[in-house]
């Protein structure tokens, strides 16, 4: 088995490029920045699928809600509305108070007067000085949009102030917490945040107290809480100042006991709700405008949730307490060295497993093989990533997987231009052969190359002359009788042909090497007998265009009578309903006349402007069958409407198939001119409908179309003749 890897490894070296090329790649967008969305993201996965949607009941919410607000018709709350809250919460005996709401000076109330609201204020401070158990906040960083706000007096002498400061991602989502935000051995680096000072609360209550690791970082019991580094997992060079820990979300919105402040107020709560738990005081109205959003989602939506400050504070005491007490896993990432190193790994294995089945006979298999064992293996590397997740460790996802999908995608390309370079030297070795070959009856293909273009030439002057002067129906008849005599002529001359063959092959053996000489195995009476086929096919075709030319030509006769046009025109549709009903086209269904009038009377010369109408609907039935053949589940329709306007009757005839190209629009009536395919159409029809339309009915006739979208026939006929003439 080794010698088979060290093989492999000797003769395809694009294992090894490969896997150097795509890793320096991927290193290069990874230290750039480039892939840390696409991790993050990969994280907040994760955190979803890991969530546990159970109560967290140690910890319970005093919520101050928008209908708090309103109830209370104040904001801030008021020292006395404050002090009677927190009253009543210590009554119960809570482990802990966490008081999450900016107080650094009096709040009087709009409905005491300056006496009784400094009384109140008096209350407020020597409940902040007489709770040993509850913990005031401070924002000890500042930046250009928010300064920093200074905590209670009381508390900060009596050393029970803590710090709200939340750390925000560049996407905008909550990924990690602080424990200390100012770490410069200055006064604020001993203020802890909010949601550590409660841990430790709570966890000091149970004997258990903070110690230091060897590296001087916070230790409880056998945890240690190592500190956020700015390139730790998928971050690039992020915000790591202060003490800072990767936040291991373990609950989703409503994941604590929460009460609201007017229950509180209204003794409407349960008598040991808050005993022995950590209480969080703290405002979730929506015009305060205390919104984070954490990775979580809501419904299963796109859009993470909001959470308000309290809130974050409250996961992140959490966290740090089931770390300890119930050993939840903290979330540790991988060193630089051990993350290239593993990126490597897996594009190598990849890139060797794909260099080893360059054997394969098809390319198509190939392609298979490699698409579907690098399938395989990048959900193997998201099931294990999710696996190690639940013990704590974030593995790098994305760029593994995009390191996978572009060493297959690499080797893949490398494979095939292998296969073509051995392709090419194949096929230059056939095409020498073939060469000599061709070379031989290279001369007699010429002479009959250079026959074939001057009869061409010939026969495309004489169509062109013939374009030069409107094709009558005598005209017709006086090509048919020559078409007639060279079908005959070369019928006799094809029953020769096959008498000759046949003598040939009877007298071989007497005359065998003059026809060999001659006649080198018949191939060319063979060819003679094939084009002699072709003549006839050619002469068929041309009986086929003259019978074409005599339908599209006038009839000759000028007798005008007066019909209902729309009768007129639902008997013409009956006429070539049976020829469209061969197709996969449902006229009957698909068609649809709408008239002003129901007996408006035209008059017309019955049989040619019946063949203008035929002529217009079968072009459209052509268009329609075209598209339908380009996509199934296309919709056909032909709308005929019919107008009256004075003493003019307008015809519109309107397809939705594939109209006519904007370049097309000025030769469309020149005869002989068609759009349709090689062997449909004589290009007669709409310059005789026009010759019907403006020469004998003195109508008009014009085209409105978009390509791809429809074309609309408009016909103007005057109602009688004597309005016309006039």
């Amino acid at each position: 088995m080794e010698f088979q890897v060290a093989k492999i490894l000797k003769k395809n070296y694009g294992i090894l490029l490969t896997t150097l090329i795509v890793t320096i790649l991927l290193s290069l967008m990874r230290a750039s920045g480039s892939l840390q969305f696409l991790e993050l993201l990969a994280l907040d996965f994760l955190f979803v699928h890991h969530s546990n949607k159970n109560y967290d009941s140690k910890i319970v919410l005093v919520k101050i809600s928008e209908s708090d607000l309103q109830n209370l018709q104040e904001y801030p709350i008021s020292d006395r509305t404050l002090a009677e809250v927190i009253t009543k919460i210590n009554q119960q005996q809570p482990s802990v108070i966490g008081l999450n709401i900016f107080r650094d000076f009096p709040v009087p109330s709009s409905k005491l007067d300056k006496e009784e609201n400094f009384l109140a204020y008096q209350d407020l401070i020597d409940i902040f000085a007489n709770t040993d158990n509850l913990l005031g906040i401070e924002k000890v960083t500042h930046d250009l949009f928010y300064s920093d706000v200074r905590p209670p007096t009381i508390l900060k002498k009596l050393d029970r102030i803590t710090s709200a400061d939340i750390i925000v991602d560049p996407d905008g989502i909550v990924r990690r917490g602080i424990l200390f935000p100012v770490t410069d051995g200055t006064e604020a680096a001993t203020v802890p945040s909010m949601g550590l000072a409660l841990a430790l609360n709570y966890l000091a209550d149970r004997n258990i107290n903070p110690t230091q690791n060897r590296d001087g970082w916070l230790q409880l019991q056998n945890k240690a809480f190592l500190p956020f580094k700015a390139n730790d997992g998928g971050y690039v060079a992020a915000d790591d100042r202060g003490y800072q820990i990767l936040l291991n979300w373990g609950g989703e919105k409503n994941y604590f006991p929460e009460v609201s402040l007017t229950d509180i107020l209204n003794n409407n709560f349960d008598a040991n709700l808050f005993r022995d738990r950590i209480v969080l005081i703290g405002t979730t109205a929506v015009s305060v405008n205390d919104v984070f959003y954490v990775p979580h989602l809501q419904d299963n939506q796109t859009t993470p949730i909001g959470l308000y400050g309290v809130e974050i504070q409250a996961h992140l005491a959490s966290y740090i307490i089931d770390s300890v007490a119930e050993n939840r896993p903290l979330i540790k990432t991988l060193s630089e060295p051990w993350e290239y190193i593993l990126l490597a790994g897996n594009i190598f294995i990849i890139a060797f497993w794909s260099w080893s089945l360059c054997r394969c006979q098809t390319p198509r298999k190939l392609l298979l093989v490699i698409s579907g064992g690098t399938l395989v293996y990048s959900l193997l590397i998201i099931v294990i990533a999710y696996w190690a997740f639940t013990f704590g460790w974030w593995l790098p996802v994305v760029p593994t997987i995009i390191g996978v999908v572009a060493a297959a995608i690499t080797t893949k390309t490398c494979i095939y231009i292998d296969k073509l370079n051995q392709a090419k030297i194949t096929l230059e070795n056939k095409v020498a052969e073939r060469t000599k070959e061709l070379s031989l009856k290279n001369s007699l293909l010429e002479s009959t190359l250079e026959q074939l273009q001057q009869t061409q030439t010939q026969l495309i002057a004489k169509e062109k002359l013939a374009t030069l002067g409107r094709i009558s129906a005598g005209i017709a008849h006086e090509i048919r009788n020559p078409l007639n005599l060279i079908n005959l002529n070369s019928q006799l001359i094809a029953q020769y042909n096959q008498q000759l063959i046949k003598k040939l092959k009877d007298n071989k053996c007497f005359f065998e090497e003059l026809i060999e000489e001659l006649f080198e195995d018949n191939n060319d009476l063979v060819w003679l007998g094939e084009k002699i086929e072709l003549i006839q096919k050619q002469v068929t075709r041309g009986e086929q265009t003259i019978q074409d030319i005599l339908s599209y030509t006038p009839s000759g006769n000028l007798n005008f009578k007066s019909v209902n046009i729309k009768n007129f025109i639902q008997e013409t549709i009956a006429l070539i309903i049976q020829k469209v009903s061969l197709s996969n086209l449902n006229l009957n269904q698909n068609i649809a006349i709408n008239a002003e009038k129901d007996n408006l009377e035209v008059e017309l010369i019955i049989n040619d402007f019946r063949r203008v109408i035929i002529n217009l609907l079968e072009n459209a039935c052509d268009s329609l069958q075209e598209k339908k053949e380009l996509n199934s589940d296309f919709e056909p329709e032909i709308k005929i409407t019919i107008e009256e306007d004075n003493y003019l009757v307008k015809v519109l005839i309107r397809d939705n198939g594939m109209g006519i190209a904007q370049d097309e629009l000025d030769n469309i009536f020149l005869p002989f001119y068609t759009q349709k395919r090689s062997g449909k159409g004589t290009g007669l029809g709409l310059f005789f409908a026009k010759e019907i339309i403006v020469g004998e009915h003195k109508g008009t006739i014009d085209l409105e179309t978009q390509p791809e979208e429809y074309c609309q026939f408009r016909i103007c006929l005057p109602k009688n003749r004597e309005k016309s003439n006039s």
